[in-house]
C-alpha cells in the first residue's frame, strides 16, 4: 500500500472526529463532510480502493448515527466505488464531481439511512430524505472540501501531472 493510500484513511478519520466533534459543539448546523472526502478519495483512487475507503467511512459512520452496523457502510462503500469508476469517464473536476456528484451521494445515504433507522417504505424515504439544507450545504461546501484535499493530500499527484 502506498503512503497516499495509508494516509488517506488517516484523513477520513481526521475529518470523521472534525465533524463529530464540531458537531457536538452545534448541533446540525454543519454540513456533512465524511461523504464528500470519502467521494474525493475515490474519485482519486479508483473504484477497488473507493469501495475500501467507502466501507471504512461508513464503518466510522455507522458506530456513531447507526444502530446497525452494516447497511450504510455497504451503501457508502458502493456509492465511494461508484465515484471511482466514474472517475475514468468523466473528468474528476468537472461540475458533475465536485458538485452534483456529492450531492447526490448524500441523497442517496438519507434515504437508505431512513429505511434502515425509521423502517418505513421506500418511496416514504425517498419523501422524508429530501433536505434541501442537507443537500444545499453539501452542494456548497464539498468542492472547498475537494480544493483543501487537492491541495494537502494529493498534491504531489498534481504536480507529477503538470
Amino acid at each position: 500500500m502506498s503512503a497516499r493510500r495509508f494516509f488517506s484513511f488517516f484523513w477520513i478519520l481526521f475529518i470523521f472526529l472534525a465533524q463529530n466533534t464540531l458537531n457536538f459543539w452545534m448541533p446540525g448546523a454543519l454540513p456533512p463532510l465524511t461523504l464528500p472526502a470519502a467521494l474525493y478519495i475515490g474519485l482519486m483512487e479508483g473504484p477497488a480502493f473507493g469501495f475500501v475507503i467507502g466501507l471504512f467511512a461508513g464503518l466510522l459512520n455507522d458506530i456513531i448515527v447507526s444502530q446497525t452496523v452494516g447497511a450504510l457502510s455497504l451503501t457508502w462503500a458502493a456509492l465511494c466505488a461508484f465515484a471511482g469508476a466514474s472517475a475514468s469517464t468523466i473528468f474528476r473536476e468537472s461540475f458533475f464531481s465536485w458538485v452534483l456528484l456529492p450531492v447526490l451521494a448524500m441523497y442517496v445515504h438519507m434515504v437508505c439511512m431512513a429505511i434502515t433507522l425509521q423502517s418505513i417504505s421506500f418511496f416514504s424515504a425517498l419523501v422524508r430524505a429530501f433536505s434541501v439544507g442537507t443537500l444545499f450545504l453539501t452542494a456548497v461546501c464539498s468542492p472547498i472540501l475537494f480544493a483543501m484535499m487537492r491541495r494537502i493530500a494529493y498534491r504531489r499527484v498534481y504536480a507529477r501531472r503538470s
